[in-house]
């Protein structure tokens, strides 16, 4: 029978028991795990990781958020993440990344990859950005 389907007072003792009984055995559960891991094929290990990864795509970014935000000196992001770029306003498939000054390290805002990628190829400097706006003026007419 599920905890689901018990009444309140009895899953909460069913509960209080499983977890005394994990504590009780916690060495050995997390050696078993273990010895588990250390036996599975490089495949099945990557069909695992897949199948976690998408099923806790929002844990694992901020995960990822939080480490990169620890190399950059920042130890929570300076603003929330908004919904589109602030560069281009476009939603993205990808999470958007966390643009930053190189030389400084101080946070300019939440960019999508390309914009982030085209910025950072075209020297995150104004100038390059004015040459490239006059080069395609030039080139459609």
């Amino acid at each position: 029978m599920r905890d689901a389907d018990l009444p309140p007072e009895l899953a909460a003792r069913r509960k209080a028991s499983r977890r005394k009984w994990y504590e009780a055995n916690k060495q050995t559960i997390l050696e078993r795990q273990r010895e588990y891991q250390r036996n599975l094929s490089p495949e099945k290990r990557r069909v695992i990781q897949v199948r976690y990864a998408k099923k806790n795509k929002e844990k694992l970014r901020k995960v990822w958020d939080k480490k990169n935000w620890a190399k950059l000196g920042f130890s929570a992001p300076p603003r929330e993440r908004p919904g589109n770029c602030e560069c281009c306003g476009g939603t993205s498939v990808k999470a958007l990344a966390l643009d930053h000054c190189h030389e400084t390290g101080v946070f300019r805002g939440w960019l999508c990859s390309s914009c982030n990628m085209g910025l950072g190829l075209l020297g995150d400097n104004i100038e390059s950005l004015d040459r490239a706006i006059d080069y395609l003026k030039r080139s459609s007419k």
